[in-house]
């Protein structure tokens, strides 16, 4: 069983149902616009390592990646 209890609480008071669509379920790649995964991404939400099977973790992101920039500057000009 995943942990849910960020995402359960405040601020966001999501059900388990909206969880696992808002945290897991992906998008068609014909429904949007993506690059590759960047763990760097102001995109990312945060991603604790008790969430994962192999450690992996995102923290709180604050500011624009490298790639945030270059997918802005693909989309925009």
């Amino acid at each position: 069983m995943r942990s849910f209890a960020n995402s359960s609480g405040p601020p966001n008071n999501w059900t388990l149902d909206v969880i696992e669509h808002n945290m897991f379920e992906p998008y068609a790649a014909a429904e949007t616009n993506f690059t590759k995964l960047d763990p760097q991404s102001i995109m990312m939400y945060p991603i604790p390592s008790n969430w994962t099977k192999d450690g992996f973790s995102v923290g709180l992101n604050n500011d624009l990646s490298s790639t945030d920039k270059k997918f802005i500057y693909e989309q925009y000009s």
